[in-house]
């Protein structure tokens, strides 16, 4: 417990966050970047099949990578990343079980992920003293089994806020042209700075054409914008 007093309300969602913020970078990056290269040759090949699925696998993996790195940020050992990703990936719901079968439906609920990796991290501060040699048996069913459970059970509410900010940006297609851009260039510069995520977002709703590029100005001008604010802080630590 007293370890996890040292760190303060922001910084310990500063360092969550960046955990989750590299996973997502390095699970998105060979589909947003290879996949448009070989889609037209996957059609037609199945070496470029097979390599187009490999390419698109990556974003399932968002849940356990973001809770690894999310727990490596605060020095955990092999087995409390382990149990943490457990939780993680059960609470998710990247993965769907009905009539025997399980699922793989993408990287889940960003938000509720974020959540029960917090719930997870906090609670491995808070037995990890009390378990000692015995914590490759507690800390994966307690995060596994009992936080996970927990994550089951509030991903149907939590994501309802996903699926409502997702239906609003739905309505926005549907605009004139040049409303549609400003209100969707708007939302996203909004959302990249939310836990929300901008790739599963406009995955969900299928924004492409001049919808995508009005989100990827929205997105750029945010971080113009945060360029700009942290331009003196930046040089004044570079001197």
């Amino acid at each position: 417990m007293q370890e996890l007093r040292k760190y303060k309300f922001g910084e310990f969602w500063n360092m969550l966050l960046s955990g989750v913020a590299m996973a997502i970078v390095v699970a998105v990056t060979p589909g947003a970047i290879i996949a448009p290269f070989i889609s037209g040759l996957a059609k037609s090949n199945s070496f470029w099949a097979t390599v187009s699925t490999a390419t698109s696998m990556g974003i399932y993996i968002v849940p356990v990578a973001a809770a690894i790195l999310a727990a490596d940020q605060f020095g955990f050992t092999m087995i409390e990343k382990a149990s943490v990703s457990l939780a993680a990936m059960a609470g998710s719901g990247a993965v769907k079980y009905s009539n025997g079968t399980w699922t793989l439906v993408g990287m889940g609920d960003l938000i509720n992920t974020i959540i029960i990796i917090a719930i997870a991290i906090v609670l491995i501060f808070l037995i990890r003293n009390h378990v000692g040699s015995f914590s490759i048996i507690w800390e994966p069913i307690l995060c596994g089994s009992i936080v996970g459970s927990f994550g089951m059970w509030s991903y149907k509410y939590v994501h309802m806020i996903s699926m409502g900010v997702g239906n609003i940006l739905n309505l926005f297609t549907t605009l004139q042209p040049i409303l549609l851009c400003t209100l969707i260039a708007m939302s996203f510069a909004v959302i990249i700075a939310t836990p929300l995520s901008t790739v599963g977002l406009a995955y969900a709703i299928g924004i492409d054409g001049i919808a995508g590029g009005a989100a990827s100005v929205g997105v750029t001008a945010c971080f113009m914008m945060v360029a700009v604010a942290t331009y003196q802080m930046n040089v004044s630590r570079a001197v």
